[in-house]
């Protein structure tokens, strides 16, 4: 565990001095990053930090081109608790629920389409998810079944690096990926990485996974939870994420907070909307987002900010949410030269963090 940890480590150091690798180049021995270079957000090739070996082909090459990916609304979705009563119909222009599950709803043609998920790693969650699957998602209690996506997607292990959710060890998730998520992609699958917040031990976490999965796991997609007050964050976080596993990203939870959410930590609705605005504009504008998942679909936000719903009540849309399913991305110009500052405190901070982490689990 101490050789891994400081070999994590030591990687995570070249960050600053690493430079992309354009794709029409051959590939180096050595390993490469590109995370501190924001500007460069095309077609990179990004290498396994320790083995020297390409994680994934070029982003643009392993993409599928598929319109739903370049129509702003149609890049957005939400994730759906299964709880409580409440209504999908509001959110009919948008491309894509997930429940946190392989349990889906009857949604018409109009409506967004059913993304199941393997939640967690024990026999249990992977039973219930191969059940799922064998009765082609029919919706529970009812003769009907889930629409799903156009091309069919799975997503897998919620924050796997977290004690209070999936919380599996790497190597397990491995493991059950290799036997139970891998053979989807001969089914026509497209297939989300292991779903770990961009905070803490998620980085860490998925180069553990890469090791432990020693090529024989084969994801289409990053799946990343993304939880910062500061929208000047996104574009650093995320392309560190891109350049460094090399495939395109889906951002399954994002929100302006922190999370787990501190106390007396309030964001008014201007200041969300203004968020909301910023990160949608990004990410609309971005090739390699895939897809996002805000995350404050229902009215009752338990102990969370209220400010975040998309709705204000279970058929109705909050303003917030009526921005949200707009098929035109907010018309707001981000600048990331004007964020410099930002950029560079993310990414000591992140680097620092990875730091302290992997020497307090020695």
């Amino acid at each position: 565990m101490l050789v891994s940890r400081l070999l994590t480590v030591a990687a995570l150091a070249q960050l600053a001095s690493c430079s992309p690798v354009s794709s029409a180049d051959s590939l180096p021995s050595s390993p490469s990053l590109s995370a501190l270079n924001v500007s460069s957000l095309s077609d990179t090739t990004a290498l396994d930090i320790v083995g020297g070996t390409c994680i994934g082909q070029t982003a643009l090459d392993k993409r599928n081109n598929d319109d739903v990916y370049r129509q702003n609304a149609r890049k957005r979705g939400i994730p759906w608790q299964l709880r409580g009563s409440g209504s999908l119909a509001p959110f009919h222009t948008l491309a894509s629920y997930y429940t946190y599950s392989p349990y889906g709803y009857n949604v018409s043609e109009a409506g967004p389409g059913f993304v199941p998920q393997l939640w967690g790693c024990s026999d249990a969650h992977v039973d219930e998810f191969q059940a799922r699957m064998n009765s082609e998602w029919a919706v529970a209690g009812s003769d009907q079944k889930a629409r799903l996506l156009k091309h069919k997607e799975v997503l897998t292990f919620n924050e796997p690096n977290e004690a209070h959710q999936a919380n599996c060890t790497p190597a397990l998730a491995a493991a059950v990926w290799k036997k139970t998520v891998e053979p989807l992609k001969e089914q026509g699958w497209r297939v989300g990485a292991p779903a770990v917040n961009t905070g803490g031990w998620g980085m860490s976490w998925m180069l553990d996974w890469w090791r432990e999965c020693n090529g024989s796991c084969h994801p289409d997609f990053l799946a990343v939870h993304f939880y910062n007050p500061s929208s000047a964050a996104l574009p650093v976080v995320l392309t560190q994420w891109h350049t460094t596993f090399n495939l395109p990203l889906q951002v399954t939870e994002i929100a302006p907070m922190s999370w787990p959410p501190r106390d007396k930590e309030h964001i008014d609705s201007t200041q969300v909307r203004n968020y909301m605005q910023s990160v949608m504009a990004w990410m609309d504008g971005t090739e390699w987002v895939e897809r996002y998942y805000w995350y404050g679909a229902r009215w009752d936000m338990d102990k969370l900010n209220p400010e975040l719903a998309l709705l204000k009540d279970s058929q109705t849309l909050s303003p917030l949410g009526e921005l949200y399913v707009s098929s035109q991305s907010p018309q707001y110009a981000w600048n990331l030269e004007e964020s410099g500052e930002a950029r560079l405190g993310v990414n000591l901070g992140m680097l620092l963090g990875l730091l302290l982490a992997a020497l307090v689990s020695v």
